[in-house]
């Protein structure tokens, strides 16, 4: 179609992935987490190995890991293949590191908080940015005023902490796995420490190929009540499974099939206080959003 610039995502990890046959000019790793192990491994390591493979000689790979076994694995192939490696958050592993610092210095500093990942990711955006206006492309990118600072821009991002609705506070948000429910628990557990008087309900809807167990075990805590869902994937894990795991946690668990019918029962059964939180997997805010407005993915 003649665009500019593209951004692709990977799907699985880097080395096989139908993605991988692309020559970038940036390439960006926001970070490693344990996810897809049946195919890329069981440790931060493996998976660093397979994603480091959407590096490209003489290109920049941009990315906001601190882990350190991570990062030497992302020097090391960096260093073999000839990449020139960005690790914004911690320079030490940098094999181009003046380059980096010179293009980073205006950059705001932003807080260290692990779980605040939406400033971390909207930061290494605007780092990949810098990357490719210092590529062969940096003619087409000034056009977009690709170096131009965004980290303090007010950003919507569909699907990540999205609210949708106030009185009951309705939340979406796409966590799909123990990492994407880690940083979600962090920010459900901010807003109840402001309002402490809140009760928190989950409509939670998980793929069965995810770490189900351990997502419910760190958002289930939480919640003053469970409503377990089933979205329309053929991948969807069954409610039934996702309510007995969860009531390990929380005493109030019930299973509605239904995702609409289960935020909708969510709400119905929340005061005007309190907080409703549709999460597990974006299959399950696709089917909300898809009975909300007909149309699927209209706001995710």
């Amino acid at each position: 179609q003649n665009v500019d610039i593209a951004v692709v995502e990977v799907g699985l990890g880097g080395r096989f992935d139908a993605t991988n046959v692309c020559e970038p000019a940036v390439s960006v790793v926001t970070h490693v987490a344990l996810d897809h192990c049946d195919r890329l491994g069981n440790t931060h390591v493996e998976i660093a190995r397979d994603k480091m493979q959407i590096a490209r000689p003489n290109r920049i790979l941009v990315t906001a890991e601190t882990r350190d076994d991570v990062l030497q694995i992302f020097r090391a192939h960096c260093d073999a293949i000839g990449a020139r490696l960005w690790p914004w958050r911690n320079f030490e592993y940098s094999n181009d590191r003046d380059a980096l610092q010179n293009t980073t210095n205006n950059l705001p500093k932003i807080a260290r908080d692990e779980t605040d990942f939406q400033a971390i990711n909207t930061q290494t955006a605007t780092v990949a940015r810098i990357a490719l206006a210092q590529t062969t492309l940096a003619q087409t990118a000034a056009r977009f005023s690709i170096v131009k600072n965004t980290t303090s821009e007010k950003i919507s991002l569909p699907g990540r902490f999205q609210i949708v609705q106030n009185e009951p506070l309705l939340i979406l948000d796409g966590a799909n796995n123990p990492d994407g429910a880690q940083m979600l628990a962090a920010q459900l557990g901010r807003v109840l420490e402001v309002c402490p008087d809140a009760k928190l309900t989950l409509v939670l809807g998980i793929l069965r190929d995810k770490d189900f167990a351990s997502m419910i075990a760190l958002l289930a805590p939480l919640a003053h009540k469970i409503i377990a869902t089933q979205s329309n994937s053929l991948r969807a894990c069954e409610a039934a499974v996702i309510a007995e795991c969860a009531r390990r946690f929380c005493e109030n668990v019930e299973t509605i099939i239904s995702v609409q019918h289960a935020v909708e029962s969510a709400l119905s059964s929340s005061t005007r206080s309190d907080v409703v939180c549709v999460t597990g997997s974006f299959y399950t805010l696709s089917d909300y959003t898809l009975s909300e407005t007909g149309h699927a993915g209209a706001n995710v």
